[in-house]
């Protein structure tokens, strides 16, 4: 194995983005017909399962976070964006409402505006806007 784990592989790359991208290429390696079963950063797709994944193996203060990963940082992290987070994030006001697509783009937006209320985590803000409407739709 080239890289001996997957925490290793994606530590090898210069963002999570790139993380991603290169463990889809790493599996189509292997077995060309996985990868189709792996979201394509490249395509603009959010990567909600593959960002959710890196929160609970990277962040270490959530009630669901395992923090196994010691190599990658909070920081570096990307909010899996769902339908309910995008439309909770619009709600706030932390994302355009003017603008509907839950891709990457509005991954990188989302992640930013909650990089201004905490650099070193942004992502802890994932259960919140999660489930804020899971009760009582906005």
């Amino acid at each position: 194995m080239q890289y001996g784990s997957l925490e290793a592989l994606f530590a090898s790359a210069p963002d999570v983005w790139e993380g991603i991208r290169l463990f889809r290429e790493t599996m189509a390696r292997a077995n060309s017909c996985y990868s189709k079963h792996i979201a394509d950063p490249a395509s603009n797709s959010a990567c909600k399962r593959l960002h959710l994944a890196l929160r609970w193996l990277v962040r270490r203060e959530g009630p669901v976070d395992l923090g196994l990963w010691k190599s990658i940082s909070p920081s570096s992290l990307f909010i899996p964006l769902d339908l309910h987070v995008g439309r909770n994030a619009r709600y706030l006001g932390l994302l355009d409402a003017g603008r509907k697509a839950n891709d990457r783009k509005a991954v990188i937006l989302l992640t930013e505006k909650l990089r201004e209320f905490c650099p070193q985590d942004p992502v802890r803000y994932d259960f919140a806007l999660f489930g804020l409407s899971i009760n009582e739709p906005l």
